[in-house]
């Protein structure tokens, strides 16, 4: 990412380069700014507002308000490109050290005290990357695992419903940074719903933490159009 000093230094000059903005647009008006009498003639005799008329200083001030939000924008542009490869701090195998309100989240879905605890099994999950997808590979007892592949571009992907019922979802990557992945997953009835899910990793390295917030059509403990849930978990780097 772009340092300190270089964000400092590049901030400096862009000072800089407003303040002789300011310093021609003050001269376009004949010098009147460089003494009291010109600026109060300006005014119709008056020293104060500082501008000769409200609507002249407020599109100054507009205009040089969105310079620098451009010039801002541009810099962000500058240290998120200068960044490490998508999800690339994401990659490696975790293990499950906790876990926050996921029987309630089944629950919702209407899914049976046998799959309630089977999905507690899952307790590892498995991140692999390239410069343009992800695989997120979660793994159970012996030989169960579930692996679903996501492109960086945004492009849809589709993977069996993770409920096992029948149908697919359909989910796609809305954020991805080195550290932080953000998807967006939906999928038809029945108990159809929505999901947002982010995997984000910790300034160590070495915890991961998986966030879910799911809303179904229908809530099966309610009986009543779901609203939205949150559940998590947090891993270890194994």
């Amino acid at each position: 990412t772009i340092s300190f000093p270089m964000r400092f230094a590049v901030l400096t000059a862009f000072s800089l380069h407003v303040a002789a903005c300011l310093s021609a647009q003050l001269m376009s008006h004949g010098g009147a700014f460089c003494n009291v009498e010109g600026l109060t003639a300006l005014r119709g005799g008056r020293l104060f507002p500082a501008w000769p008329n409200n609507g002249e200083g407020n599109d100054l001030m507009a205009g040089m308000r969105n310079k620098f939000s451009q010039f801002k924008a541009s810099i962000d542009a500058m240290s998120e490109g200068s960044s490490g490869p998508k999800a690339s701090k994401l990659g490696g195998k975790w293990t499950k050290i906790k876990e926050v309100n996921q029987d309630e989240a089944m629950l919702k879905l209407g899914l049976n005290v046998v799959f309630r605890k089977a999905a507690k099994l899952l307790s590892r999950i498995e991140i692999k990357t390239t410069p343009t997808t992800m695989d997120i590979i979660t793994k159970g007892p012996l030989l169960v695992s579930i692996k679903e592949c996501y492109n960086f571009s945004g492009e849809t992907s589709l993977h069996s419903r993770r409920d096992k019922r029948w149908g697919k979802h359909r989910g796609k990557v809305v954020v991805a940074t080195e550290g932080k992945v953000e998807l967006d997953i939906k999928w038809d009835d029945p108990h159809g719903g929505e999901l947002k899910e982010t995997f984000e990793v910790d300034k160590s390295g070495n915890e991961l933490t998986h966030t879910s917030v799911i809303k179904v059509n229908n809530d099966a403990t309610t009986r009543k159009p779901g609203e939205w849930f949150t559940y998590y978990s947090v891993y270890k780097r194994s």
